[in-house]
């Protein structure tokens, strides 16, 4: 009882670095998203230029579906802005994150520009659908911040409008992208264990491992592994049709899995606002040495101040 609370100590412990991280990257996207706005107006006057033809090779971002399709010229002062990322470029100097200028066509929002990386090289000609809640919010003149994958990660991503001249007609968005999981978080995930021993790893709600001490993990699907079937958010998951889970009062997850034929320990915890279930775990030989390794201590402590009591009391009895 006493390792396992000390493994939810951990696991409550790195719950509570979650929240620091999300509550510092909320804090800043909307000063990130001022700066580009800021930064956008300052470049000119957006205009759709209907005499200049772009065709392009464009990209569902949920889906990976392709179409192809002809824009309309997205003009930004002299510029147009497909044709170069000197403004993007610029937020990322200035704010250190990702952005992207996105052209309304079709119902869609077109990356015309951007920073934002993603497996090809550059998030520029992906698009976010009609049925996208970032379009509805835009089509709608309305912002827009929540949790993204942009490019190829996981982001907290912020986004306003771009209106045209006379501020009634809606010609498409700007976007900046914080990663959800820098590399110094998850230097800090990997990090977290019990007494030194163990580790810890984090998986998306699809179950693909982010974060996890070797690298060749991450991308993985933890529930095709043998131990992660109840770690399965729903029905008939969360242990609760496992005997080898069992949820406590915080809702964190115990867990009793084997690994390689090693007996482990785990505790799941979900950070619901990002969607993502960070998992602490240590052999049972590693958490249950640890238990002795402090109870012999704690014995050692006791036998330290007990010993001279007893004495005292032997002393004080031959003396009457």
């Amino acid at each position: 009882a006493q390792g396992r609370a000390s493994l939810r100590n951990v696991s409550q412990i790195l719950m509570e670095s979650a929240r620091f991280q999300d509550t510092l990257n909320r804090n800043k996207i909307g000063s990130d998203l001022k700066l580009m706005q800021l930064q956008f107006g300052l470049a000119g006057f957006p205009i759709p230029e209907i005499f200049m033809e772009v065709e392009a090779d464009l990209r569902d971002a949920d889906t990976g579906q392709r179409v192809k399709a002809t824009l309309p010229g997205f003009k930004l002062g002299s510029a147009y802005l497909h044709q170069g990322t000197d403004l993007v470029d610029r937020i990322r100097e200035l704010a250190g994150v990702g952005a992207s200028v996105l052209q309304l066509h079709e119902g869609r929002l077109v990356r015309v520009s951007s920073s934002v990386a993603d497996p090809s090289g550059s998030a520029r000609w992906t698009f976010l659908g009609k049925e996208h809640p970032v379009t509805a919010a835009v089509l709608s003149g309305n912002g827009f911040t929540g949790m993204l994958k942009v490019g190829d990660q996981w982001n907290l991503a912020a986004y306003a409008p771009v209106k045209g001249m006379d501020g009634s007609e809606i010609l498409g968005a700007v976007e900046v992208a914080r990663p959800l999981l820098t590399p110094e978080f998850a230097a800090a995930v990997v990090r977290h264990n019990v007494g030194g021993k163990g580790y810890s790893l984090a998986f998306d709600g699809a179950g693909v491992i982010l974060i996890h001490p070797d690298p060749a993990m991450v991308g993985r699907n933890v529930f095709d592994l043998s131990w992660g079937a109840a770690l399965k958010q729903g029905e008939g998951a969360q242990g609760r049709n496992d005997p080898a889970a069992r949820a406590d009062a915080n809702g964190s997850r115990v867990l009793a899995c084997t690994i390689n034929g090693e007996e482990y320990e785990a505790c799941a915890d979900r950070y619901a606002p990002w969607g993502v279930t960070f998992v602490t775990m240590v052999s049972r030989d590693e958490l249950m040495d640890g238990v002795g390794e402090r109870l012999w201590r704690g014995a050692a402590i006791a036998a330290a101040v007990a010993l001279p009591v007893a004495a005292l009391v032997i002393w004080l009895m031959v003396r009457q």
